[in-house]
């Protein structure tokens, strides 16, 4: 994936959304983890981006994840 392709697409996912395409990841996780498992299960653009911009912290679950979802968009 490029650099600049989360720049070229600045929508951002819902929380819901994102939690559709993290089914299954293994928790607690960090940002690094869950944006690589999004993007080996194909998980669009706008869900990519929102996990980029989302604090570089460990997540303990979903309600964590959605949380920091809900301070960026």
């Amino acid at each position: 994936m490029a650099e600049n392709e989360f720049m070229s697409n600045p929508a951002h996912a819902s929380a819901a959304k994102i939690q559709e395409h993290l089914a299954g990841v293994a928790y607690p996780a960090t940002k690094q983890t869950l944006l690589d498992y999004a993007t080996n299960n194909d998980a669009p653009l706008d869900v990519r981006h929102t996990l980029e911009i989302i604090a570089d912290e460990e997540y303990e679950g979903p309600a964590d994840v959605s949380r920091a979802v809900g301070a960026v968009v």
